[in-house]
Parts: C-alpha cells; sequence; structure tokens
C-alpha cells in the first residue's frame, strides 16, 4: 500500500497511471509495474555484491 503526504492510501489505479506516465515521459519501454520492483531488487543485489 502507497500512501500520500497526508498519511491517505493511494489508490491502485492512480498509482498506475502516474507510473505509465513516467515511464512515457523517460522514453524507456514499457515494463509492468511489478517488474521494475522485481528488476530495482535484481539491480541493487548486484551492485552490493563485491
Amino acid at each position: 500500500m502507497f500512501t500520500d503526504g497526508d498519511g491517505e492510501p493511494i489508490h491502485p489505479h492512480a498509482l498506475y497511471q502516474t507510473f505509465k506516465r513516467i515511464v512515457a515521459n523517460a522514453g524507456v519501454p514499457e515494463i509492468r509495474f511489478h517488474d521494475s520492483a522485481t528488476r530495482t531488487g535484481a539491480c541493487s543485489s548486484r551492485k552490493a555484491s563485491p
């Protein structure tokens, strides 16, 4: 669950639409929101490895 600055829950659809807009504006290939979290975790663990 994500919350706004006042601690109120953000509706999942609003979060998804914002994510899609950010991806489009960034000019990167479209990915699913779930995939972005998985990729972030994978990249972070690779950077932490010696």
